[in-house]
């Protein structure tokens, strides 16, 4: 605040004096006498008190609000001498950075996972997010990804994550129809693998439909999704059998390999040709693809196959050695 009061003559006449008494008091004079109120002389406001910026009547007087410049200190005021002037702000971590501006004040190592979370509250603190919250596993087979307690990001599917639904026993000259978990927006790739002659597939978006030719030659139909441009971590992919619905009674012989008596009440027998080199490997399917015999080493003398309690029905027997997979049909009368 500024108050500098000048007591000066500032005019002489023959009869009056004009002095400045003071800031804010003017005084007219007569022969050296205050007039007064008698009409012969008046006294006038001539200024007003600065404040702490040297406003004339200004606001900045001691003890109201200002900014001292510091980000780090609270509660400026200005002081008796006009200096503005704050409160530290504490550095409760230790992290040299004052908590008015530290996002996380109690916390030295922040926010790691940059989630707007501070690590010392964050009950996953490398993962953006909390136990609970959405999140993306980066699986479009996945749907509702949520961040698991052990904090991973897990979704769940309709069905076996990348799954595709479907028989995989066809008969030939008919349609079939597949399917895999259906992602909105996601786009589906479709192919069968690794030979597509003779096969008729057209897909539609999560579903495709198959016809199969005359053949016993196995394929994979396999399917892909892209969904913001990228692809899925699973590809899934199912293998495909042809049953030739016309073959009465059932083959015995396919590509060196015999199996008899076919028709039978369950019990058959695997011979493999003298001419056949290397290990052979067979499996026993039922008409849905589910595995009845799991996948075996044929003898060379020849092997006993026992469908025991098995409904009667047609199996696929599919057999494997170095020249690739063939499958005979067995079928099982009681």
């Amino acid at each position: 605040m500024r108050d500098e009061p000048h007591i000066r003559d500032v005019l002489h006449g023959s009869a009056r004096t004009l002095v400045l008494l003071g800031c804010g008091l003017l005084a007219v004079l007569a022969h050296g006498q205050y007039l007064g109120g008698q009409g012969r002389g008046t006294v006038q406001s001539g200024c007003e008190p600065s404040d702490c910026l040297d406003v004339p009547g200004g606001s900045a007087m001691p003890g109201t609000s200002c900014d001292d410049g510091n980000a780090c200190t609270i509660a400026d005021v200005y002081m008796a001498s006009c200096q503005c002037t704050g409160t530290p702000s504490p550095d409760s971590d230790g992290d040299l950075i004052c908590d008015i501006l530290d996002i996380c004040p109690n916390d030295p190592f922040n926010d790691q996972d940059a989630d707007g979370i501070c690590g010392d509250v964050d009950n996953c603190p490398t993962v953006p997010g909390l136990i609970g919250d959405t999140c993306n596993d980066g699986n479009c087979f996945t749907l509702e990804d949520v961040i698991t307690p052990d904090c991973v990001c897990t979704g769940t599917g309709t069905g076996e994550e990348g799954s595709i639904l479907g028989n995989t026993i066809l008969a030939d000259g008919l349609s079939y129809w597949f399917s895999t978990t259906d992602v909105v927006g996601a786009q589906y790739t479709w192919s069968i693998l690794p030979n597509a002659v003779g096969w008729q597939l057209n897909a539609q978006g999560a579903v495709a439909s198959v016809v199969a030719p005359s053949s016993n030659a196995e394929v994979e139909l396999c399917v892909s999704a892209t969904l913001n441009d990228t692809i899925c971590v699973v590809q899934a992919c199912t293998p495909l059998f042809v049953m030739d619905v016309g073959s009465m009674p059932m083959p015995t012989l396919v590509h060196g390999i015999t199996i008899r008596p076919n028709p039978s009440d369950g019990r058959f027998e695997l011979r493999r040709s003298t001419q056949m080199s290397g290990p052979v490997l067979f499996e026993v399917l039922d008409a849905m693809g589910r595995s009845v015999i799991p996948t075996t080493v044929m003898s060379s003398t020849g092997t006993l196959i026992d469908l025991g309690p098995a409904s009667p029905g047609v199996y696929l027997v599919k057999i494997r050695d170095s020249e690739g997979a063939h499958v005979l049909r067995a079928a099982k009368s009681r």
